[in-house]
């Protein structure tokens, strides 16, 4: 259909082809797919000759494959999961930084920070997490800030000065 206006990343997003000359060009994935050929690597297509002009890429790609064919189905869908879980949090964090759907981006990463046995910080904002309720009590507290103050003062917390720091009052004995 003519009118359809919803894009297809296969047919008009551009990755690069390796020709068997050894010269690149653009093509779509939905016309390498279509002539029978595979993805090397992100963005790069290509066919059987690739791995001719690239051996070390081959055996490489062996090692890899082998490695993987020998490892337990447990420990190889864990790591399948977290790489996926990476992949999202990728995602989020670059709606989160460019502002699109900012504020479901942030939700979504506190409630994986929290599946993860991470405590995030309460404050929409603040990408903190924290392995423990005293740090993030510490954290409330110690951090310094509008936001953070502004969270203090609703929550009747009081503001404590910074905490002390050791290097820096050493620092300090040494030059007085």
């Amino acid at each position: 259909d003519d009118d359809d206006d919803s894009y297809d990343r296969d047919t008009y997003e551009d990755i690069t082809f390796y020709r068997p000359d050894g010269k690149y060009e653009g093509k779509s994935r939905a016309w390498c797919r279509d002539h029978g050929f595979y993805q090397i690597e992100e963005n790069l297509w290509s066919g059987d000759w690739y791995w001719d002009h690239f051996p070390e890429e081959k055996e490489k790609r062996d090692r890899k494959r082998k490695a993987i064919e020998n490892e337990p189905i447990e420990t190889r869908l864990q790591r399948i999961r977290a790489e996926m879980r990476e992949e999202r949090r990728a995602e989020l964090l670059d709606m989160y930084a460019q502002g699109i759907n900012a504020a479901y981006a942030h939700r979504e990463l506190l409630r994986m920070d929290q599946e993860d046995g991470k405590i995030p910080c309460p404050l929409e904002g603040c990408q903190q997490c924290f392995t423990s309720e005293g740090d993030l009590d510490d954290h409330l507290r110690f951090q310094p800030g509008k936001g953070h103050d502004r969270y203090r003062k609703q929550h009747g917390m009081l503001a404590l000065p910074p905490k002390p720091n050791p290097k820096h009052d050493l620092a300090m004995e040494e030059d007085g």
